[in-house]
């Protein structure tokens, strides 16, 4: 029998947000899929979603209410530039979250329903955990960050977000001693080295890689012999958020439109706080018809739209993971991204065309060179996609990141495996 008695832990869980707060869904998900005893502990949000996708888990979802202190702390978001309250306010958010999830652990260890503690977010390296046990094995992550904006782009970040995040970085050490949870843990998980050189210093914890995004197949299907070729669509699926770079994106499209005489289209799939000044920008540049804006879509409904496009362009500067670059590649699609932060370490010269973000003109003129590559090479956009989706199921593949994150249960809780070996992974001496 298998005894694994899982507690997945999140600030979040949500398929409909996107980000980081799909994992703990995936989690949850392929874990009970498997008949393995789990526990979700989330806050409250999302729990009409939540009760949607899993009917039959009532009893094992567990959801956080905000308190009045939480309430007032979310009321300052609409005054402080998003990076900034995240480090301050929202932290604050989080670590009381946290405290009421710790009363939710106690309970459950109390009543020998769980034996290891799994928080899945936040995926910060540096941000402090108040998760830990006396009487459960802990694991953290996988976490990634380590992120700075590349040099061409260090205007980008506004003074007041310069300085938190300078004041983030400095205090690191003093705030996970303070609040030890990432010291205490049994195992840290991270997706990368550069999220390991950006851990708390002086921690004696074990660190394991693992990748830290993965493709639901199931959801993200082949559909490489669906697509028109007489009208060439590229697409981006994201927030229209600064760092994401869709006005570099629209002055490279317009570039491409200047030298080209194919008929291609660009699909914009998002909104946020730049929605309107980027459709103003279109405006200007003269793209209309050219440029389709199709605001919010659910993630259920984005693989309809991948299947009538080509080639994903993600030119986002301050990208830690980039999970919509592994759901193109599922799709069969070519991929082109920012030569920098978690894009790069997914995609291959086999894959698609990382274009490194030297300078604004650089980066525009190196993103339009893309884009008009495949104009002229369209026998590339398939080769790219076979290799992409070959890859993907290969290294990517949520059941395969299931059976792996099993495996590393078993061993933190000193249990024999019970599932094949994932790919090797490196182990890292604690600094």
């Amino acid at each position: 029998m298998n005894n694994l008695k899982i507690a997945i832990v999140a600030e979040h869980a949500s398929a409909r947000w996107g980000g980081e707060a799909i994992l703990p869904v995936h989690y949850f998900r392929n874990l009970r899929n498997r008949d393995i005893d789990a526990h979700l502990i989330v806050h409250e949000r999302t729990r009409d979603e939540l009760v949607e996708l899993f009917p039959d888990e009532g009893n094992r979802m567990h959801f956080i209410r905000d308190s009045r202190f939480q309430k007032l702390c979310l009321s300052t978001e609409k005054y402080l530039p998003s990076r900034v309250h995240y480090f301050t306010f929202g932290w604050l958010i989080h670590l009381q979250t946290q405290k009421a999830q710790i009363k939710t652990l106690r309970r459950l260890e109390k009543e020998g329903a769980i034996n290891l503690i799994h928080e899945v977010i936040p995926v910060s390296p540096k941000l402090p955990s108040r998760i830990s046990s006396r009487v459960c094995k802990v694991v953290i992550g996988p976490l990634n960050g380590g992120m700075t904006y590349p040099p061409g782009f260090q205007d980008q970040q506004a003074k007041m977000e310069r300085l938190f995040s300078s004041f983030g970085r400095a205090a690191t050490n003093l705030l996970n001693t303070l609040i030890p949870g990432k010291k205490k843990a049994d195992l840290i998980l991270v997706a990368n080295n550069r999220t390991r050189l950006a851990l708390p210093g002086n921690l004696k914890t074990p660190v394991l890689e693992l990748v830290e995004n993965g493709v639901d197949l199931r959801l993200w299907r082949d559909s490489k012999g669906a697509r028109d070729l007489e009208k060439l669509r590229f697409v981006f699926i994201g927030r229209l958020v600064d760092w994401k770079a869709v006005d570099q994106l629209l002055l490279s499209f317009r570039q491409v439109l200047n030298q080209t005489g194919k008929d291609i289209e660009l699909h914009i799939v998002g909104d946020g706080p730049l929605g309107n000044e980027l459709k103003d920008l279109a405006g200007n540049l003269e793209l209309a018809g050219k440029v389709v804006f199709h605001g919010f879509v659910p993630q259920k409904e984005c693989p309809a739209i991948l299947s009538k496009c080509h080639v994903l362009v993600l030119p986002s500067i301050y990208e830690c993971g980039g999970a919509v670059v592994l759901e193109a590649m599922a799709m069969s699609m070519a991929v082109i991204a920012t030569d920098w932060g978690g894009p790069a370490d997914y995609i291959t010269e086999e894959t698609g065309i990382l274009v490194p973000p030297a300078s604004r003109s650089e980066f525009q003129k190196g993103l339009a060179k893309a884009m008009l590559h495949f104009c002229t090479h369209m026998d590339d956009i398939e080769r790219m996609g076979q290799n992409g989706r070959k890859r993907v199921e290969e290294v990517f593949d949520w059941e395969r990141k299931t059976d792996r994150i099993i495996e590393i249960y078993n061993d933190v809780l000193g249990s024999p495996a019970r599932v094949p070996p994932g790919r090797p992974e490196a182990i890292f001496e604690s600094r």
